[in-house]
């Protein structure tokens, strides 16, 4: 299965649309920051430790799932330690300041564009601003990273977007807020969908059909046993699936690395 091509593809869907106006999109800060993989790099001890992490990558950016130390077996580090450091307010602090952009984040700029190129022929409402709303699940990060984030997004294009950032235990928010964003990116789908307020809605109701969303592949733990070609299988079938209540794709989140010729 390869997602090399979901934005293309996406930003095709946006433009052949009969241009729709959209207005709202709303992105999980954890879905463009890799805060898992900033904790583990806080808990490295060594220079090597740290070669060896980076020459593991490729298999961590391939995961179908949350767990972060499986895939870097030598450190034998415990996933305990990474939720540690993640609830502790020192900690995450610096886990904050260092932990990477993803490739959702360089993605989900080429979206913006693709939106703002498309929101030019819209027949209505061309006055307003597109408003992208961040939101981050822990009340301890830093707020003024929060405000660089949003003054660096709005100046790559020329104030012509308006990012609203703040923090809110994951989608807590009302259903009203989520139907208010035509365009959702989601750290995790299957906490999303299982919310109460958002469960019926979203499947018995069919009150996101018109939404696009966008999600990290995943697969529940207790699927954890299967090969990797089973886990795939599943991610399709589950995508195939979820195109009946929404307009569904799987986007990677994964640690980008430059490697220099």
């Amino acid at each position: 299965m390869s997602f090399l091509d979901t934005f293309a593809e996406a930003g095709n869907k946006i433009l052949q649309a009969e241009h729709p106006f959209i207005s709202d999109v709303y992105c999980d800060l954890e879905f463009l920051q890799d805060l898992r993989f900033g904790a583990l790099l806080l808990n490295l001890k060594s220079a090597e430790e740290m070669t060896y992490v980076y020459a593991q990558i490729d298999r961590y950016n391939e995961r179908l799932d949350e767990r972060t130390t499986t895939y870097f077996p030598s450190l034998k580090l415990k996933e305990e330690v990474i939720d540690k450091s993640l609830n502790d307010p020192v900690s995450f602090q610096k886990i904050a300041c260092f932990a990477p952009m993803t490739s959702m984040f360089y993605n989900l700029t080429s979206i913006i564009g693709m939106i703002l190129r498309s929101n030019k022929y819209a027949e209505t409402n061309v006055n307003k601003v597109l408003q992208l709303w961040i939101s981050v699940d822990n009340s301890n990060y830093p707020k003024e990273l929060l405000k660089q984030l949003a003054e660096n997004l709005e100046e790559t294009f020329n104030k012509k977007i308006v990012v609203n950032t703040g923090y809110a235990k994951r989608y807590t928010q009302s259903l009203e807020y989520f139907l208010g964003k035509k365009m959702l990116f989601l750290y995790d789908f299957e906490q999303f969908v299982n919310r109460p307020a958002i469960a019926m809605p979203f499947a018995s109701e069919g009150l996101f059909t018109e939404h696009q969303i966008f999600a990290r592949p995943q697969v529940n733990p207790r699927f954890a046993s299967l090969n990797r070609k089973e886990l795939l299988s599943g991610v399709d079938k589950m995508r195939d699936q979820l195109g009946i209540y929404c307009d569904f794709e799987y986007c990677p989140s994964q640690i980008v690395i430059r490697k220099d010729k």
